[in-house]
């Protein structure tokens, strides 16, 4: 049986072929975070969970047999534009973390992952989301803007 899922919790899809990192990113996210972990060991399941599920935010590996983390970047990012992701590798190659950030991903971090800079990440990538969706203050038209500029400007004047 898995987790119950409170309305009010928000989700993260963890995504890695290694049971070992999914494991304990999963639980990371629930108790660190406290946030409902879905776990993925593999592309496909990921994107039919995205698909399917309310998920807030995605920790995806990038080197996965199969269908790899930056193929299942691009299918989240056109299923779900604004879903945050956070690429997570175990690779030194660079040029993979460069081309996740081009393609979309909001960060990414190193294995052996330190859980105090995933933490971060993950605050700042669902603070990012949840500023967007804040109701933006009403605007006022052009004319009544460059008329409260000019008397502001008069007013500064000796």
């Amino acid at each position: 049986m898995g987790p119950l899922k409170d309305p009010d919790m928000e989700t993260a899809l963890v995504v890695d072929d290694e049971r070992f990192f999914l494991t304990i990113l999963g639980d990371f996210v629930r108790q660190r975070m406290s946030m409902r972990p879905l776990l993925a060991q593999d592309g496909a399941t990921a994107l039919s969970l995205v698909e399917k599920e309310s998920v807030d935010l995605v920790l995806l590996d990038i080197v996965m047999p199969g269908m790899d983390g930056l193929e299942v970047l691009r299918g989240i990012k056109d299923r779900r534009p604004a879903l945050p992701v956070i690429m997570v590798t175990a690779s030194s190659v660079m040029d993979h973390a460069v081309t996740a950030l081009r393609e979309g991903a909001d960060d990414f971090v190193r294995k052996p992952v330190d859980l105090d800079e995933l933490a971060l990440s993950i605050t700042r990538a669902l603070t990012k989301v949840r500023v967007a969706k804040l109701p933006q203050p009403k605007r006022d038209s052009g004319n009544n803007r460059r008329r409260a500029g000019r008397v502001r400007m008069r007013d500064r004047s000796p």
